[in-house]
């Protein structure tokens, strides 16, 4: 039987909210005027395109709002998303846990999404160097990975799906690096379900530095508009 949280008791396990003793950052984008000029500091965007405008906006649809990302409509290959702009500035050592809420429509064959806490940006999935991370490719497959520079775990399908336009959470547990644990919420229904529970391990033991959120959306080629949606982004560490 799969192991199972409610989505406040895994990142509240214990005493967690103790600022004395822990960092606890959530960003839920309340922020009226998000656009690609305004970003809530300290987030940064990548957009990658060249003949089209892909869109950043504050979405009204989550409570208190959400940040959209969209793909412009010209047919070309776009990367957009957000990260801290390669200030990797949770200690992976210190590292407790990461989750996300994020919506977004079905997606085409050629589009990506990937959700997770990463070293430095990279704009083609497979050269991440360092991390963990999901990814949602055409198929609505949602794949669980990790690298640490020796030890790389790619494409390991989870068996779960997105939903069309269903609210899902990930969260990523680095309490115990040489097993990484990886929990998702497809159904929007309040339970975190472990997912690949120790096929494969997930080893991040020989990475020692740092790590930043990261939400990426990819679109290999063609004129499709994807958008994902981002209400929550919650990162616990200790001091």
């Amino acid at each position: 039987m799969a192991e199972t949280f409610g989505k406040d008791r895994f990142w509240n396990r214990g005493p967690v909210l103790d600022l004395k003793r822990y960092v606890h950052f959530r960003a839920e984008f309340w922020k009226t005027d998000i656009s690609a000029t305004a970003l809530p500091a300290p987030w940064t965007l990548t957009d990658t395109s060249s003949g089209g405008t892909p869109t950043i906006v504050q979405s009204g649809d989550a409570h208190g709002g959400a940040i959209e990302m969209k793909h412009a409509s010209t047919s070309e290959a776009e990367v957009i998303g957000i990260d801290f702009g390669d200030e990797l500035l949770f200690d992976i050592d210190k590292l407790m846990s990461f989750q996300c809420r994020f919506r977004m429509p079905t997606i085409s064959a050629v589009d990506e999404l990937i959700v997770g806490m990463i070293s430095n940006h990279n704009d083609t999935i497979a050269s991440l160097t360092e991390g963990a991370w999901i990814s949602v490719d055409g198929a609505q497959n949602i794949d669980c990975e990790s690298d640490d520079g020796t030890n790389r775990n790619d494409d390991d399908d989870s068996d779960e799906d997105l939903g069309n336009d269903v609210w899902c959470w990930v969260a990523i547990d680095f309490r115990k690096l040489r097993d990484v644990k990886f929990y998702l919420d497809v159904l929007g229904n309040g339970e975190l379900i472990r997912v690949l529970e120790g096929d494969p391990t997930f080893d991040l033991s020989n990475y020692s530095s740092g790590l930043q959120p990261s939400i990426f959306l990819i679109k290999d080629s063609g004129a499709t508009q994807i958008n994902v949606d981002v209400d929550v982004v919650d990162i616990v560490a200790r001091r």
